[in-house]
């Protein structure tokens, strides 16, 4: 197993595309979820419900929003939010096998509002969407798999209304500020 996590750390490198973490994520995807459940997310809280409640209140989550899930893994978050909120959320994953996974989960939930997941890349948000469609964007533990940070902040920007919220919860690399502490 810590070969696993070792080869997700080797993902998340500026330098894998978009086809790399999509065929990481067609082949890992299984195991993911044998360690996580449907919420695919490394650093959370024990009780994951406390996570997603926090990032409902966080990021304002509330009835009739439309929200993009960017990197959206198998929809898991999207499914809770949509569990307790009547909102419109879209998923977009890189993985085929995460949107056909996402959809059988789907079939199994009872929700308030609505959740749609597909194939998408998160560099290319203004070719998938009209501008200004969402007024809350989320990545969830997915925006590190960019090879562009700042391409992806332009895009959610074209695609987000004016006075919507882009929500970011990510891993960082702590930057010392002297090498003896590095």
């Amino acid at each position: 197993m810590f070969s696993f996590f070792k080869k997700r750390c080797q993902v998340n490198s500026s330098k894998s595309t978009p086809e790399d973490v999509g065929n990481f994520y067609n082949e890992n995807t299984d195991k993911f979820i044998e360690v996580y459940g449907e919420i695919i997310q490394a650093f959370r809280t024990y009780n994951v419900e406390d996570y997603l409640d926090y990032t409902i209140e966080e990021s304002a989550l509330k009835d009739g929003l439309k929200v993009l899930d960017a990197g959206c893994g198998i929809g898991g978050p999207s499914s809770y939010f949509a569990s307790k909120i009547n909102a419109d959320f879209t998923g977009i994953t890189i993985s085929d096998k995460q949107v056909k996974k996402a959809q059988d989960l789907l079939k199994t939930k009872t929700l308030k509002g609505k959740v749609t997941i597909r194939k998408g890349d998160y560099h290319q948000l203004d070719e998938q969407f009209s501008p200004e469609t969402f007024d809350r964007i989320l990545f969830l533990e997915s925006i590190g798999h960019s090879y562009n940070h700042s391409k992806v902040i332009e895009q959610a920007h074209k695609v987000l209304k004016p006075g919507g919220i882009l929500y970011i919860k990510d891993l960082f690399r702590r930057e010392h500020p002297n090498e003896e502490d590095g």
